[in-house]
């Protein structure tokens, strides 16, 4: 699932989507590629927000792993850059997503191209996947 994040909106609204979202796949893979509009020092920023704290805190309850690689921004502009972009799963799926990048591909977004393979035990071959960001929950 591709989500966008609300930066003017409680965080606590986009965990309870989140929540819901997990409940409802209960025991299958979960996998979630979010502009999650926060900021913090375990994802390469310089600071982390109130924002980021509670995610964090959410995902690390729920037993949800980012599976970002540190490598370049995942957000570009003239004004700066920042690891806003996060893909997340949960503990089904965690050892599936491989050949996680950030921005390989030419895009015409200040959001870059996230991409991966997503290998599942019934297929011969991985799935590639990619986002190019901007739906909603």
């Amino acid at each position: 699932m591709s989500s966008s994040f609300d930066s003017t909106e409680d965080i606590e609204i986009n965990i309870r989507k989140i929540e819901h979202i997990l409940n409802y796949s209960k025991g299958q893979g979960f996998l979630i590629v979010a502009d999650s509009n926060v900021r913090s020092k375990t994802c390469y920023e310089i600071t982390t927000n109130q924002r980021r704290k509670a995610l964090e805190e959410y995902l690390s309850i729920c037993n949800l792993n980012m599976v970002n690689h540190r490598t370049e921004p995942t957000f570009e502009t003239t004004r700066g850059s920042s690891y806003v972009d996060l893909t997340i799963v949960n503990n089904e799926l965690l050892s599936c997503v491989t050949d996680w990048t950030c921005g390989i591909q030419e895009c015409y977004s200040d959001h870059k191209i996230l991409s991966f393979n997503l290998g599942m035990d019934r297929q011969d071959k991985p799935i590639k996947t990619q986002n190019t960001g901007g739906s909603d929950i």
